[in-house]
């Protein structure tokens, strides 16, 4: 038998090729060991993210005075002091359907702003009167209605004295124009339900709700307020800012209205309505950070939403629940191209497209970020929080306060949670820059002489203007205990005139 002979040169090629082998296979099962890993940390930071889909705290605030100039023709910023995001890596798969949805919806229907010659308010028309809109962003009906009710009626027979002293003063009488007589607070409680919000002139109302529901089911109060068009408004997608958009479009052809608070159907004002007027007024920014932080979700940017105009560096996270200043509104109305990235690319689920799961919430980063690409807000308003008070516990939503929480010590407790917010001497400052009359007092003496009060912001923006989320079960409660009370108890949310019992608020 022949002997097969292994020269030395050979030996050492083979164990080579063994030794690269080995190599290989040891590698290939590391990467594999890598991404069972991988995997399961994504898949924590999937729910973790869910878990925290809230608006995060970032720097300190400035506040600036009232009637600022805002530029009408913003230059677009290519990149500012946070630099680049990092790009969010791939996350195990979960359901489509979210993908599927947004890839396959039917787009918004994105209309430019427009604005009418005149209010639809004859009282404010005719004193200049700045109105706030308040806009319902509701899923159903708004069953804090009774509550609602009161506070409006509150308004009634309410009105600036800046305003009053440049169109409605004569020597050292007030003359009220014609359409704003015949209201007050004991007024408003004699005329229908459906036509209490007219009586008032420092707040206009808007409601959007799903389109299926039946608008005669809407309480009286609201029930004139509901858009003619409406959108199916589900949380996480788009379509939560398109329904924003809509109720932003309809209030901004009213002149009147300078300031949009978004509000749900859960939602209470934290105080009267003429120390939340001034308040909202005073403020000459908007409520919601535009400015460059490591606090936003990197992770939550998708490559896909750069263009030529939007840029990583622009991204930004605030809260949903904001106060917008005309000039803004305007801002996030004329806007398309930010709104389509969006709307194809910012959505919560698996994205087959790309393979990986995106985590995109647009109610808490389109507008903030829509003002990065414009350079406003870039270093004001940088820790605000939006307007409505929440408490986070864990979870994708707020907590529901039930029945037993719903308590005087709350309100105060939500309201002094800063030290930035001296409420009674806010409260003691808006009064003495309102006149309020009934409407047998077609005339009232003040001095005309005297310089009307400036609005200027006495509170913080951190200070919350309203509280959410209030259980459909405890409306009546929160009505009787917080409202009616509300003279008794210290809240002062509601006019003297329409407290149960107790002593009158100062």
């Amino acid at each position: 038998m022949k002997k097969v002979v292994v020269k030395p040169q050979a030996t050492g090629t083979i164990r080579a090729l063994l030794g690269e082998r080995k190599l290989v296979i040891g590698l290939l099962v590391g990467f594999a060991l890598l991404s069972v890993a991988y995997n399961r940390s994504s898949e924590i930071m999937y729910a973790g993210e869910l878990i925290r889909h809230q608006a995060s705290p970032l720097s300190d605030p400035s506040v600036s005075p009232l009637y600022l100039e805002f530029p009408t023709n913003s230059t677009l910023s290519d990149t500012d002091a946070s630099g680049a995001p990092a790009e969010p890596e791939q996350a195990p798969k979960p359901p489509e359907d979210a993908a599927k949805e947004a890839l396959e919806a039917e787009p918004a229907l994105l209309e430019d702003p427009v604005t009418e010659e005149q209010s639809r308010d004859d009282c404010a028309q005719a004193l200049g009167v700045p109105k706030v809109a308040l806009l319902f962003l509701a899923k159903e009906n708004i069953w804090l209605h009774e509550s609602w009710r009161l506070w409006f009626q509150s308004a009634s027979g309410v009105l600036p004295l800046r305003s009053l002293q440049k169109h409605g003063c004569s020597r050292s009488t007030v003359t009220l124009p014609e359409a704003c007589r015949g209201r007050g607070v004991l007024a408003s409680t004699e005329v229908a339900e459906e036509d209490i919000i007219a009586q008032q002139s420092l707040f206009s109302v808007f409601v959007h709700v799903p389109p299926e529901v039946d608008e005669t089911k809407i309480a009286p109060l609201f029930r004139n307020h509901v858009l003619p068009r409406r959108t199916m408004a589900k949380w996480g997608s788009m379509r939560l800012v398109y329904a924003a958009r809509l109720l932003m479009h309809e209030a901004f052809k009213d002149p009147a209205n300078q300031r949009f608070l978004l509000v749900s159907e859960s939602d209470l004002p934290l105080f009267d309505p003429v120390t939340m007027h001034y308040q909202a007024i005073s403020e000459s920014l908007s409520r919601i950070s535009a400015c460059p932080s490591s606090s936003v979700d990197r992770y939550r940017w998708n490559k896909r939403l750069k263009s030529a105009v939007l840029k990583t560096s622009h991204w930004r996270k605030a809260s949903q629940w904001f106060l917008l200043t005309r000039e803004h509104a305007r801002v996030v109305l004329g806007d398309t191209h930010v709104y389509r990235q969006f709307e194809k690319y910012c959505y919560p689920g698996y994205d087959p497209s790309v393979h990986r799961t995106r985590s995109c919430y647009g109610d808490e980063h389109y507008m903030p970020t829509l003002l990065a690409v414009h350079g406003l807000q870039q270093s004001e308003n940088c820790d605000v929080r939006g307007v409505a008070a929440a408490e986070w516990r864990g979870g994708a939503h707020p907590v529901t306060y039930k029945t037993a929480d719903l308590e005087p010590d709350l309100i105060h407790q939500i309201r002094t949670k800063y030290d930035q917010c001296p409420v009674e001497e806010t409260r003691a400052i808006a009064r003495r820059a309102y006149l309020t009359y009934e409407r047998d007092e077609p005339d009232r003496e003040w001095d005309c002489g005297l310089l009307a009060p400036q609005y200027y912001p006495i509170m913080d923006p951190l200070c919350s203007l309203t509280m959410r989320k209030v259980s459909n079960e405890s409306a009546s409660h929160v009505a009787e205990t917080l409202f009616r009370r509300s003279c008794a108890n210290g809240l002062g949310l509601i006019a003297p005139a329409l407290c149960d019992a107790g002593p009158e608020a100062d």
